[in-house]
């Protein structure tokens, strides 16, 4: 079974291409262009996700109130930040919980290398 990623941008056109790379990479996402929207489905089914990806700049929610709000409802699902301009200091995004921070336009070997690296299970690494 995939794993499944939730991703969030309020820009349509952004989702549908980030959808279509992590879906080339093997993953199911649910994409979602409201983070209040996301908010609510996120909550119906924590579990489900194996990660969350927000866009920093939205109008309703910026990417920082929404990883704090998902780290409330599941602390361990990891939360990757994208912005076409991040100006927030590493400082500031560790404690928010962000498990990584990439600049848009994302490429495929960028996002999947950071997918891969985020929501790899904890233990001892397995040589391929």
């Amino acid at each position: 079974m995939a794993q499944s990623i939730l991703l969030i941008d309020d820009e349509q056109d952004v989702v549908v291409v980030e959808k279509e790379l992590l879906e080339c990479l093997g993953y199911e996402v649910t994409a979602m262009t409201s983070g209040s929207e996301a908010i609510a489905c996120f909550k119906r089914d924590p579990a489900r996700y194996s990660l969350v990806i927000t866009d920093y700049n939205m109008p309703d929610l910026d990417g920082l109130e929404l990883t704090c709000q998902f780290k409330r409802l599941s602390p361990q699902t990891p939360v990757v930040l994208v912005s076409g301009f991040l100006t927030l200091s590493g400082d500031t995004v560790r404690t928010a919980g962000v498990a990584a921070a990439l600049t848009k336009p994302l490429g495929l070997e960028e996002l999947g290398r950071t997918v891969r690296r985020t929501i790899a299970p904890a233990g001892p690494d397995i040589p391929h």
